[in-house]
């Protein structure tokens, strides 16, 4: 029975789809319904498998070549729940935010597709299953970013779809890989006894750089980051906060499983993550800093958070002091996905009343509604790490394991853990910083007009950001009876053993109001002095940005100079063709006229600059998701 109840936790989503779609053509409110019969049905059946006596497992051999296995156990079985939690909680505020929209059939689909795909990921049990449902969540949810169809949807969303495409392809190399090094293992319960088991780890280090791409562009780690500050505002709100909260931990539950499975120890991985978390970490609050669209400033927090993830998960992966990482690591992931739940939903409601994000335009807006105005502060000051709060008590843990395993440390990575704390700490002052602009944006500043209308919301949204708030509060006051038998119940899946820790001891309360300190002095000499002119308005500061800058340039010229290769390999090659000919025929070979244009790469009928790829990348890369899926329907039927 338990077997059955798995399936449907992966597979419900995934028949409903075009059951909704249908539906949703002859009656939104029906579809709205059904949207959320489903989603309410997949997290009561995860929480039947939570309390289940046996962490119920399922092979499908005849499924494809390589069968796809899943298992409802340790992290996995959290991170599942949490995962339909979401995609509930987004779906009680879809009917009002997306009322009297002509495109909600193609939403409600492929919100299902998403949920499928997103479910899989968490449930799988060997990397390939793994690979499959990443690509399915990906591709499906690229339709949330395109969802509005403006000029300024499309850029992103083939931003994001190009992302999507290279982090499938590096996921797949590097599955390769480690399949190749490991003698064809994939299954999580077995990869960590075939690595130990090598002796020549050459072919197992590529494959882990490829899956730290492929994981970490969907996590939005640096230098991969840079879709997520304009994918998450440009999607709809119910469907950022899935991919702020839930989609990105995806990535997330793959760099686990590296550092658990493939490179548990290696003091070098650990480097390379807590490098590129403290620079994520660092980088997303400048963006939430500087920002004057609400959406935008909580997308960059989303970044921020995930550096802290991925800090806690660099102080795990060294595998000396791992119980307070471990349960950093989960209890933030916990933490992250209800408080933008709360966050973007309100951000959600504020756009659908005065249809702008621009934080100037919205200033005061908030005040005429109590019960938003409360939930979202609830969220600001726990993922701003104030004591009683549920954020307060992961980034204590993580602090913590920052500071236990730097004084296990020696040498270098001593000082590189010294240097990490300091950070640590400043990061935690322009989370408050960035997240006081918004409350001090949209809750207290006067309205521009007294004219301004109330902010209205439905009892669904209601629901919506007041569940997570209220579980926000009581795991922050109650953290040794809620999240920390979480923790440990997570903890022999990570590779790691029980705790229990004094949260309020007044050493990890000083931790907590140095982070406040710093905030507050970071919101008045930067954000009052700096950022607001004398009536209170934000000034927009833009930051450079790697896509355009850098990613973009490079692309180009990698462009070029391919297609220059390709024009002189061409030229070469009809050059002895046209040798070859004179030698063999007696007389000149007839002429044969040819096009007037033979740019090489020619898509389009006009001609196209050598070195343009906004013309030829998009074709290039269907092509490549083309042939991609035709590989994966061939695996699946044969």
């Amino acid at each position: 029975m338990n077997t059955i109840l798995l399936a449907l936790c992966v597979f419900l989503p995934l028949l409903t789809a075009p059951v909704i779609y249908a539906v949703c053509k002859k009656s939104y409110t029906f579809a709205n319904t059904l949207l959320r019969v489903v989603t309410l049905a997949v997290f009561a059946i995860t929480l039947c498998l939570v309390f289940a006596r046996e962490a119920p497992s399922l092979t499908l051999e005849s499924f494809s070549v390589l069968s796809l296995s899943f298992s409802f156990a340790g992290f996995r079985a959290v991170l599942s729940t949490l995962c339909a939690f979401a995609f509930m909680i987004s779906v009680f505020s879809s009917r009002f935010y997306f009322e009297n929209s002509a495109e909600n059939p193609r939403y409600f689909a492929f919100t299902m597709l998403t949920m499928s795909g997103t479910m899989g990921v968490f449930l799988s049990g060997d990397l390939f299953t793994t690979y499959l449902f990443f690509e399915i969540m990906s591709l499906s949810s690229w339709v949330w970013v395109a969802q509005t169809e403006t000029d300024q949807a499309a850029r992103v969303s083939r931003s994001y779809l190009a992302y999507s495409i290279i982090g499938g392809l590096a996921l797949l190399l590097g599955i390769v890989f480690v399949s190749q090094a490991t003698g064809g293992v994939l299954a999580f319960d077995k990869l960590s006894e075939a690595v130990n088991a090598l002796s020549d780890k050459s072919l197992l280090v590529a494959g882990g750089i490829f899956l730290f791409t492929g994981f970490g562009i969907k996590a939005g780690a640096f230098p991969l980051h840079t879709w997520l500050p304009e994918a998450h505002p440009i999607a709809p709100a119910p469907s950022s906060a899935l991919l702020s909260g839930i989609l990105t931990k995806a990535g997330v539950f793959g760099l686990i499983i590296s550092a658990t499975q493939l490179f548990w120890g290696s003091t070098e991985y650990a480097l390379l993550l807590m490098a590129s978390g403290t620079i994520t970490m660092l980088l997303g609050a400048l963006v939430a800093l500087f920002t004057t669209n609400l959406k935008k400033a909580l997308a960059g927090s989303s970044l921020s958070q995930i550096g802290f993830i991925l800090v806690g998960l660099s102080m795990l992966t060294l595998a000396k002091d791992t119980a307070y990482a471990a349960g950093g690591v989960m209890l933030h992931i916990i933490n992250h996905t209800l408080i933008k739940l709360v966050l973007f939903i309100s951000a959600g409601a504020f756009y659908k009343n005065y249809h702008t994000l621009n934080l100037n335009k919205l200033r005061g807006t908030g005040r005429s509604n109590k019960f938003v105005a409360v939930c979202f502060m609830v969220a600001s000051l726990a993922i701003s790490g104030i004591p009683f709060l549920s954020g307060y008590v992961s980034k204590t843990l993580i602090h913590e394991a920052i500071v236990e395993n730097m004084h296990i440390a020696s040498g270098s990575l001593h000082n590189y853990l010294a240097v990490l704390e300091i950070l640590f700490i400043v990061a935690g002052g322009f989370t408050l910083a960035y997240m006081t602009k918004l409350v001090y944006k949209l809750f207290i500043q006067k309205p521009l007009s007294a004219q301004t209308k109330p902010l209205k919301i439905d009892f669904g949204t209601r629901l919506a950001i007041v569940i997570p708030s209220t579980l926000l509060v009581l795991c922050g006051i109650f953290p040794s009876v809620t999240y920390e038998k979480i923790a440990n119940f997570c903890a022999p899946s990570l590779m790691s053993s029980t705790f229990h820790a004094h949260y309020f001891a007044f050493a990890n309360i000083k931790g907590a109001l140095y982070s406040i300190l710093a905030g507050i002095a970071i919101f008045f000499i930067i954000v009052r002095l700096l950022l607001m002119d004398k009536k209170g308005e934000v000034k927009k500061l833009k930051l450079p940005s790697l896509e355009k800058h850098l990613y973009a340039p490079v692309l180009s010229l990698l462009s070029f100079i391919g297609a220059l290769i390709a024009r002189v390999l061409y030229s070469v090659v009809d050059f002895i063709i046209h040798i070859i000919s004179l030698i063999v025929f007696f007389r000149d070979p007839e002429y044969i006229p040819t096009d007037t244009d033979d740019h090489f790469g020619r898509y389009t009928k006009k001609y196209v600059r050598a070195g343009r790829i906004s013309q030829t990348l998009a074709f290039e890369l269907m092509l490549c998701g083309t042939g991609v899926a035709i590989i994966l329907i061939y695996l699946l039927v044969s």
